[in-house]
């Protein structure tokens, strides 16, 4: 619809072979759906940088904890699996 509002067409049969067509505004709806699919996607992307970040941080423990070894000192992360 050129005001941008999405509606929904429906046809029901009645009695004596016709029936009968009925529109229903849904924009508000899909409105709706589009924003939780904006908010999902932005949820995901937050999610993908925090892993990543946190893989990045159990990189630099273990690093530390080699050179910590060559160093012949204890360990100084306890990294879990």
């Amino acid at each position: 619809m050129p005001d941008g509002r999405t509606f929904e067409i429906s046809h029901t049969a009645i009695e004596g072979g016709g029936y009968v067509r009925s529109y229903n505004d849904i924009s508000e709806r899909k409105n709706v759906e589009n924003e939780v699919k904006l908010k999902m996607q932005e949820a995901e992307a937050f999610n993908k940088v925090a892993v990543g970040r946190e893989l990045k941080m159990i990189e630099l423990k273990k690093e530390i904890n080699e050179l910590n070894e060559e160093l012949g000192k204890a360990e100084r992360y306890q990294i879990v699996s």
